[in-house]
């Protein structure tokens, strides 16, 4: 014999013994404060509290870039690749013209590097504490000085 609940609603285990398929219970009214509102993208509640709003969206950033981790995996471009290829492509300049030279100097004093490049008749100096540093830094001098003269490096 099935036994109806308090509420009217038969339990899953009196529909099994009928054989029949479970109806699904009437929709009741929400009962929902009306602080927790739908969120637009998912049926779950927004977060109501400032901590959740926190966690959720450090959650969305962790997934991100799990995901964004997981393309370039499958790409199969490591990060060492990938800032090899960001300096090509910031180094990606034209040749200096002929005759250009750099002279580079350590002043054993100072702990410091000088450099000059000569390039037609235009000097451009720096100094830095690394000599890897210095010839780029010297060549964007240069680029720079040639951008304010209307000069196309190509």
């Amino acid at each position: 014999m099935i036994r109806p609940k308090p509420n009217g609603q038969r339990s899953l285990r009196d529909a099994a013994r009928e054989g029949k398929k479970q109806v699904a219970p009437p929709l009741q009214e929400s009962t929902q404060s009306p602080q927790i509102a739908k969120s637009e993208e998912s049926a779950q509640p927004a977060p109501v509290c400032q901590k959740c709003i926190r966690r959720a969206e450090q959650d969305r950033k962790e997934s991100a870039a799990r995901a964004e981790a997981n393309k370039r995996r499958r790409e199969g471009v490591t990060s060492r690749q990938r800032k090899q290829k960001e300096r090509r492509e910031r180094m990606k300049h034209a040749r200096l013209p002929d005759n250009s030279e750099f002279v580079l100097r350590f002043d054993i004093k100072t702990q410091r590097w000088t450099g000059t490049l000569t390039v037609q008749d235009q000097t451009f100096v720096a100094e830095t504490s690394a000599v890897l540093d210095l010839p780029p830094r010297l060549d964007s001098l240069y680029r720079e000085w040639l951008q304010k003269q209307g000069v196309s490096d190509g």
